[in-house]
């Protein structure tokens, strides 16, 4: 692994030079500081970590690749007349095509560079006396926390990308997992092992996280939408800790760890962590700190284009949608698939998520500037969503169902789609009828948002397309490691 060890030394003049931004950190560098300085204060380590955010959500990793782009292009989710060659060749799975080794390589290295950065963070932290930062242990293990979950994450979604799902492989040698800084060349481990890998961390980070998120600045996570989305007047210690739908945060974390076991196949535990998530926090939950967008957000002007209110964790980058402009060309419109959309959302079925689709046009909302100058509506020109707690109730329904409590899980499954406006109550208890419901609401919900393909892939289920049935074998759905990275 020739390059990756040239890429695993932290780029401290990406992370000093990082454009800022309120939603991540409220310090911004005034020079260019050497390694030693940027960790001799607090602010350093909010730089820092600041600049990992700032990283993870350009184009090359979740700004694009990870969402509107590579994954919803092998979800078929776009009508292929209507998107460029390179989206056209990502649908056709052509992994030998120029411009798409270019994309893969440039996720493989920025994912792996970002890890690196938080793994240089992680070692400074273990350096520094908790005293030096203005909330002591507090921020300290919340900017530990943080860094130990993007590191799990990152490589959860390397994992997701470039090897075969557990379910069908968990011994082959899939990809290096990186816990030390500095750190040369490391051997690509077995899948079984990336996966325990992954989830300690993410399990660590959690920990970590609670006190900041639970008391110390519980009214940046209790206010709903309007704190999490647009910040807290009441937040302690200014807007360092403001703003948690954008980063891990303790709710965040809790959900990818149900998305991780389930991944996993640990259907146990991930029923806990999404049970508790559905009881304490969630729509339907004792402290309902999210809720679902209701339906008349969902059409007119001022629209919520990214249906916001459920979303646990969502990336942000201010030129999202210039960088979707720039991509698709004046050429090309990007349309979403007629077909698809009228079989999983069809006009005689009510709901709402079809809202966001013009019918005239056939172009999705979800990518496109709102105009709105209304505050929540405009502020989600920006966001990336990556989490939703209608996965979590998906997860849930499907680990009861698992479990052999199929009312439970035709209760919490009716939900969503009731939330989503469907007048219609699933009612069927047989295997095939609930999964293939299940299996539409991953279509409906997560459209464009390049998640479907992963639900498809862990349980080795083949999309049907049309007339097209695509099985999940390797050649399609696991992406070739760039070839620099293959010499061990």
């Amino acid at each position: 692994m020739r390059k990756l060890s040239a890429i695993l030394y932290v780029s401290l003049a990406v992370i000093i030079s990082c454009s800022g931004c309120k939603k991540w950190l409220d310090v911004q560098p005034k020079d260019k500081l050497s390694d030693e300085k940027l960790f001799e204060v607090a602010e350093g380590f909010r730089i820092a970590l600041n600049g990992v955010y700032q990283q993870v959500s350009s184009q090359a990793v979740y700004g694009r690749t990870l969402s509107w782009g590579l994954a919803t292009a092998m979800s078929q989710e776009y009508d292929r007349g209507r998107v460029n060659w390179e989206m056209y060749q990502m649908m056709s799975y052509t992994w030998t095509d120029a411009s798409i080794r270019t994309t893969i390589s440039s996720l493989w290295s920025t994912a792996y560079n970002s890890i690196a950065n938080c793994n240089k963070i992680i070692h400074e932290l273990q350096q520094v006396d908790t005293m030096l930062f203005p909330l002591k242990g507090v921020e300290r293990d919340l900017i530990l926390g943080e860094a130990k979950a993007l590191r799990g994450l990152l490589h959860f979604e390397l994992l997701r990308m470039f090897a075969p799902a557990p379910v069908k492989n968990r011994t082959m040698n899939a990809i290096p997992y990186q816990t030390s800084y500095p750190s040369y060349i490391t051997a690509p481990m077995p899948t079984s092992v990336v996966m325990d890998n992954v989830i300690k961390d993410l399990e660590e980070a959690q920990q970590l996280v609670v006190r900041n998120d639970t008391i110390t600045n519980r009214t940046a996570m209790a206010q709903k939408l309007q704190s999490l989305l647009s910040g807290s007047s009441q937040t302690n210690g200014g807007l360092f800790f403001n703003f948690r739908m954008h980063r891990l945060n303790y709710v965040a974390i809790q959900g990818l760890l149900a998305r991780a076991y389930l991944y996993n196949g640990d259907k146990e535990n991930a029923l806990k962590k999404a049970e508790f998530l559905y009881k304490t926090f969630g729509p339907a939950g004792r402290l309902r700190w999210w809720a679902f967008t209701f339906e008349s957000e969902s059409k007119g002007e001022n629209l919520y284009s990214k249906l916001v209110d459920d979303v646990i964790l969502a990336f942000y980058d201010s030129r999202l949608i210039e960088q979707f402009t720039n991509y698709k060309t004046s050429y090309y419109d990007f349309g979403v698939s007629r077909p698809e959309v009228d079989k999983y959302m069809p006009l005689n079925e009510r709901d709402f998520r079809r809202n966001l689709i013009d019918e005239n046009k056939f172009i999705s909302a979800k990518w496109m500037e709102n105009a709105s100058t209304w505050q929540w509506r405009k502020e989600q020109n920006t966001i990336i969503p990556v989490l939703r707690f209608s996965e979590i109730y998906y997860i849930l329904a499907e680990c009861y169902f698992e479990a052999g409590r199929t009312t439970e899980a035709l209760t919490v499954l009716n939900q969503v789609r009731n939330a989503r406006g469907r007048t219609t109550t699933f009612s069927s208890t047989v295997p095939n009828d609930f999964y293939k419901e299940l299996f539409d609401e991953f279509h409906r919900e997560f459209l464009l948002e390049g998640q479907t393909v992963f639900q498809h892939k862990r349980r080795d289920r083949p999309m049907q397309v049309e007339s097209q049935t695509i099985p999940m074998d390797n050649a399609r759905f696991v992406l070739p490691i760039p070839e620099e990275e293959t010499n061990f």
